[in-house]
């Protein structure tokens, strides 16, 4: 309360003291200076050094209440209030007690009626207090009881967003445990961590809820201010890439409130084709990404992905929204099949390479169990650009691991000799041929995840037999994890061996059909332009 608030408020007391003395049949004086008395005791109760310590004893109240909630073994058993009263009612009844003769000199009844209602008045701020505190420890209650579910809902979301689509645990045994089918893709809340020999293993959760969005928004995106020269240009003369986007934002909002299932099919055919065009053939621009808000959880991307309460996206078309926004987030805005790839003018196929500061910018490593940062149905032209973006670990061999956690992932291709069958949820793949009953480094890595279960990232490419229906049309398609479950030997001196592999489950089906099949109509037809060009003469093309 401010000196001249203040003053103003004692003017407005001593005036109405001298109207309730010239009302009062009583001596004049006295009935003043009680008055004058009463006035004091009011205005110090409303000064701003009272309120503060009636606004500190209040937040302590608080405090010892919710402890005592959290602590219900600490609040002492209340005695018969009938028998005997304790705490505040005591001090109530001292309060409000009507003074005897003895109990010392005379008091005028009516100044302490008036002190009791100054005293109320001093109160009623407190108790308001204490209404509101009651009120959030019955909210605090109420929230204690809601079900399992939507406890568990909270923490597999928390546990999302520390790990970023990955967790951890510990293994049950040297070995590692093996894995049942039923839970080697689980849902977030039980994602598996496994310990191999020397480190440990991560594996990806579940693809169907492992889709996060970021905490913070990356600084080059929210450093561009909406007023800057050149976001204004953007507003005077929109490029078509913005109007692009902005198209795509549109077909979001009609999704959300479509009154058809047709009207709704439809729509996502669209949103499709939106977002497809979006990875391949638009000029993508910080300053155009700002403009049209594409990494804001309200109003770009992540709307596809995220739960929503109006809508459920097909499986697909979050994938594919995702793999959009995680690599727009990192900044990698170029739109090139071949970004980060250095092409030599060779006749050899591995006269390409990745490009070290693309790779030091925004380079991927392979060394992990699970999906990673893929997403299924990830589409690549090169084995090259699968290896830029982590998913396999070699330009060419079709077997990638380590001696401590096993396979990390294989490619199925046509490869000469070998004996492999492919049904889609069952491969039977065969390792590379050893020497005098040595395996190789490469079909150890399978043997290995054999023993320890631990999936495999299985990639398809299109070199696979024409025949085969799960063959990409072009370059290599991401199909998910598979578990090693089973080895023949069909070379004891060769150490040959036949390796059977089973799909997880938990995972949307394998993208080699229909309207969510990859490679999509728009990376078809960018790979025929590259490779007119001759880019797969230096870039190593499938």
């Amino acid at each position: 309360m401010t000196e001249s608030n203040q003053q103003n408020s004692m003017k407005q007391l001593w005036d109405a003291a001298r109207s309730a003395v010239n009302l009062s049949g009583i001596n004049r004086d006295e009935a003043l200076a009680s008055r004058l008395r009463d006035t004091r005791k009011q205005a110090e109760a409303n000064s701003e050094q009272h309120q503060k310590q009636m606004r500190i004893l209040s937040k302590r109240l608080s405090e010892l209440e919710a402890k005592q909630l959290r602590n219900p073994a600490s609040i002492p058993k209340q005695k018969d209030s009938s028998k005997d009263s304790t705490g505040t009612e005591k001090e109530v009844a001292r309060a409000t007690a009507t003074p005897t003769p003895s109990a010392g000199p005379k008091v005028n009844p009516a100044s302490e009626v008036k002190k009791r209602k100054v005293a109320l008045m001093t109160r009623s701020p407190d108790k308001r207090q204490e209404k509101k505190v009651k009120a959030r420890v019955e909210q605090t209650k109420q929230v204690a009881k809601e079900t399992p579910a939507v406890k568990e809902t909270v923490r597999q979301t928390q546990n999302t967003a520390s790990s970023t689509t990955q967790e951890t645990a510990s293994a049950t045994d040297k070995k590692g445990p093996k894995l049942q089918e039923k839970d080697t893709v689980r849902q977030p809340q039980k994602a598996a961590s496994l310990t191999a020999k020397k480190d440990t293993v991560v594996i990806s959760a579940n693809d169907t809820e492992r889709y996060t969005v970021l905490a913070k928004l990356p600084d080059w995106y929210t450093s561009i201010s909406l007023d800057n020269l050149e976001m204004k240009k953007l507003a005077k003369k929109r490029p078509p890439s913005l109007t692009a986007l902005d198209a795509l934002k549109a077909l979001v909002q009609q999704c959300e409130s479509a009154s058809s299932k047709k009207d709704l099919s439809n729509l996502f055919d669209q949103l499709r084709d939106a977002v497809h065009k979006a990875e391949i053939t638009l000029t993508i621009t910080p300053q155009i990404l700002r403009k049209a808000n594409m990494l804001s959880p309200q109003a770009g991307l992540p709307r596809i992905f995220q739960p929503s309460a109006s809508v459920t996206f097909p499986p697909d078309l979050k994938a594919d929204s995702y793999q959009l926004y995680k690599r727009w987030s990192s900044g990698d805005l170029k739109q090139s099949l071949l970004r980060g790839i250095v092409s030599k003018k060779s006749h050899l196929r591995n006269g390409d390479s990745i490009d070290p500061n693309y790779r030091a910018q925004f380079g991927q490593t392979f060394k992990y169990i699970g999906h990673g940062n893929l997403v299924q149905g990830q589409w690549w032209p090169t084995q090259l650009c699968a290896m830029r973006d982590g998913a396999h670990g070699a330009p060419q061999g079709g077997i990638c691991g380590s001696s401590e956690q096993g396979a990390y992932s294989i490619v199925l291709s046509s490869g000469v000799g070998y004996d492999d069958t492919d049904d889609g949820d069952t491969i039977f793949y065969s390792g590379t041929s050893g020497s005098n009953g040595e395996a190789t480094e490469n079909t150890k890595y399978l043997l290995i995840s054999l023993e320890n279960g631990y999936p495999v990232r299985v990639l398809r490419s299109s070199q696979l037999p024409k025949g085969n229906p799960y063959r990409p049309q072009r370059g290599l398609r991401y199909d998910g994890l598979y578990t090693v479950v089973d080895v023949r030997l069909l070379d004891e001196e060769k150490a040959m061996h036949r390796f059977r592999l089973e799909r997880c489950k938990g995972q949307m089906g394998i993208r080699y059909q229909g309207k969510g099949a990859r490679p999509t109509a728009y990376e078809v037809k960018e790979y025929e332009r590259l490779k007119e060009e001759g880019a797969w003469k230096v870039a190593g093309g499938s």
